[in-house]
């Protein structure tokens, strides 16, 4: 599914695949960062990263972002998640502690992508994965 920069559609995949909690802190975010969040959701699109949403209700992240194997039977734990705290949109490897140094910023984005053109994954879907038995 390419977001072709489709902003609504992008809003709909959060909508549909993300927590409710996640979607009302979404709202307290600043728009400049929803802006890159939706941006860097395009750009890890083109580079065919897995992103799915979490569905487990301990998770403090709501978007996991990697590469990952077409075998798997659950939406696995990536490399990199995205998360909302203290109405700040954070960018974190392998869930790292949320600082100033992990804030969604043009910068950490770039090295975000720098480091996903490096994994090719399948761009899979939450609803691709089985549900568990």
């Amino acid at each position: 599914m390419p977001f072709n920069n489709d902003i609504d559609q992008m809003l709909n995949y959060l909508e549909r695949f993300c927590k409710e909690p996640h979607i009302h802190a979404l709202d307290d975010v600043s728009d400049d960062q929803i802006n890159l969040l939706l941006d860097f959701l395009t750009l890890a699109h083109k580079l065919k990263c897995d992103i799915y949403a979490t569905n487990s209700l301990k998770s403090t992240h709501f978007l996991g972002i990697g590469v990952f194997a077409l075998t798997q039977e659950r939406a696995p734990q990536g490399n990199l998640f995205l998360k909302v705290e203290m109405n700040q949109l954070y960018l974190s490897f392998e869930l790292d502690r949320c600082t100033e140094e992990n804030l969604l910023t043009p910068i950490r984005v770039i090295d975000a992508l720098i480091y996903l053109t490096d994994k090719r994954g399948h761009a899979l879907l939450p609803e691709s994965y089985q549900s568990p038995k």
